[in-house]
C-alpha cells in the first residue's frame, strides 16, 4: 500500500525534523514502523534523506559540488551558453538543499557536459593547440563536467547509502508463520 502524495509529504517532513535532531536512521525506521504499517515506503523515504552526521560528514564535498556548479555556470555565461547555464543555475538547489534524489540529474548534467564540450574539444583539435581564450574556457569546462560527475556519483553513494534487506520468519501465535521484510540502515 503506497502513500498518497500529502501522506508521503507528512511523513517526509517527520523523518526530517527527527534526523535533524541527530537520531540515526534505523532509530528513525524503528520508531515509524512502529507507527506507520507500510514499512517498505518508509524505508524508501528514509533512504532518501541523509542524516544529520552524513551531511556533517560529507558537507564540505557537498559545498565543493556546489561550487563547481557555480564555476561551470559561469564558464557558460562567458562562452554566452545562456540556455545552458540557466538549466545549470537550476541544478544548484538540490545540493544546496540536500534533496539526494535529485543528485542523479546533475551527474546527467556532467555526463552531457563531457560529451558535448568533448566533441567540440575533438572536432577542433583543441587539446593539441589552444588558440584563445574560449578555447581554454572548453578545456576547463570539460574537466569541471568530469568533477561535477564524479562528486555528484560518489555523494549518491554516501550521502543516503541503500537499507540491507533481512528476510525472517515471523512466528504468529494463532496464524501461519510469515515472512517479513526488515531493513537495516548504516549510518
Amino acid at each position: 500500500m503506497a502513500f498518497s502524495y500529502n501522506r508521503k509529504r507528512h511523513l517526509r517532513r517527520i523523518i526530517s525534523e527527527q534526523l535533524m535532531t541527530g537520531k540515526s536512521r534505523q532509530e528513525v525506521y524503528t520508531e515509524l514502523s512502529t507507527e506507520f504499517k507500510d514499512r517498505k515506503s518508509v524505508a524508501q523515504l528514509l533512504s532518501s534523506i541523509p542524516s544529520l552526521r552524513a551531511r556533517k560528514k560529507y558537507g564540505f564535498l557537498n559545498f565543493s559540488l556546489v561550487a563547481i556548479q557555480v564555476i561551470f555556470i559561469l564558464l557558460l555565461f562567458f562562452e554566452q551558453i545562456f540556455i545552458g547555464a540557466f538549466i545549470c543555475l537550476l541544478l544548484i538547489v538540490p545540493p544546496v538543499t540536500y534533496k539526494v534524489n535529485w543528485y542523479p540529474v546533475i551527474f546527467i548534467q556532467g555526463v552531457l557536459g563531457v560529451l558535448f564540450i568533448g566533441y567540440i574539444i575533438y572536432s577542433e583539435n583543441i587539446f593539441l593547440a589552444p588558440n584563445s581564450k574560449s578555447d581554454i574556457g572548453m578545456i576547463a569546462g570539460f574537466c569541471i563536467s568530469i568533477l561535477i560527475m564524479v562528486l555528484s556519483l560518489y555523494l549518491i553513494l554516501k550521502l543516503c547509502p541503500e537499507p540491507r534487506l533481512e528476510k525472517q520468519i515471523v512466528h504468529e501465535e494463532g496464524e501461519s508463520n510469515k515472512t517479513r521484510i526488515f531493513h537495516y540502515f548504516n549510518d
